[in-house]
């Protein structure tokens, strides 16, 4: 008789309780492996705070600006390309520009540049459904708050506008520039 050759008769039995209890410790791997893999790859839900400035249950009774509706003013990972005022000018000259000034009412009262939309009055998503969907967007604050014009951008890009630029060195430069402006509130549209 041959040595090597298995004998079925022989080989140890494996119960069959054993293979079910294996058999569900692999589909429990497997299952906690796609929860895993599910939340890695879907995005974070907005919390409240962080709603979009266009959202119904931002304040519209209050006045105040964009930067400041979006949440906590973290930053986002979308790039906003400055505009030159000299560019900036040209595209408002040509009519392809929007202009939207996210500066609080008093100091868009003072001086803002004719035509600019502000984002800080009371029918705030009226004024952000009258942007151009396509067209080219310019945000602009005070040049000491660049960041905030930079944010504004990010937040119209983000709510879908897609051509969205920052003026750089903001109202100040577009002034020192020689470029006009205009004093009033805008009325309601």
């Amino acid at each position: 008789m041959n040595t090597t050759q298995s004998d079925p008769e022989n080989a140890p039995s494996v119960p069959a309780r054993s293979i079910w209890i294996l058999f569900i410790i692999v589909i429990l791997v497997l299952a906690g492996a796609l929860v895993l893999v599910v939340l890695l790859t879907t995005p974070p839900r907005q919390s409240t705070a962080e709603l979009p400035a266009n959202h119904p249950s931002v304040g519209a009774d209050q006045e105040t600006d964009l930067g400041s509706v979006h949440g906590d003013g973290e930053a986002s990972a979308i790039a906003v390309t400055l505009i030159a005022p000299a560019d900036a000018k040209a595209r408002y000259d040509e009519g392809k520009a929007a202009f939207v000034d996210l500066r609080p009412g008093d100091a868009y009262a003072a001086g803002h540049i004719a035509d600019a939309l502000s984002l800080t009055s009371q029918d705030l998503d009226a004024r952000l459904q009258s942007l151009p969907p396509d067209g080219l967007i310019v945000t602009y604050t005070d040049q000491a708050n660049e960041a905030t014009s930079i944010r504004g951008a990010q937040i119209l890009i983000e709510i879908g506008y897609p051509n969205v630029v920052a003026l750089d060195g903001g109202i100040q430069a577009w002034q020192a520039a020689g470029y006009p402006v205009e004093q009033g509130q805008r009325l309601s549209e």
